[in-house]
């Protein structure tokens, strides 16, 4: 299996439809694949987002009572 067959059923398997398991893998596995493996596994077109098809939303958050910083280096 070649190294570009094994990052497709990788993504297949992202989506539950790969044929390996979770038990196959070890450690975290970044995935970037091209348009053209994306429609041999979805069976759709790739298309990129350039904008968004909405504005933000803006959500006012409850006020807290005290406050909490966490910082982390």
């Amino acid at each position: 299996m070649s190294t570009a067959e094994i990052f497709e059923q990788l993504y297949k398997m992202e989506f539950g439809w790969g044929t390996l398991s979770a038990e196959t893998i070890h450690g975290w596995v970044g995935l970037t694949i091209d348009a053209a493996a994306y429609k041999r596994i979805t069976g759709m077109d790739y298309q990129a987002v350039t904008e968004p098809k909405s504005d933000p939303v803006e959500v006012e958050l409850p006020k807290q009572e005290g406050t909490t910083s966490t910082y982390v280096r």
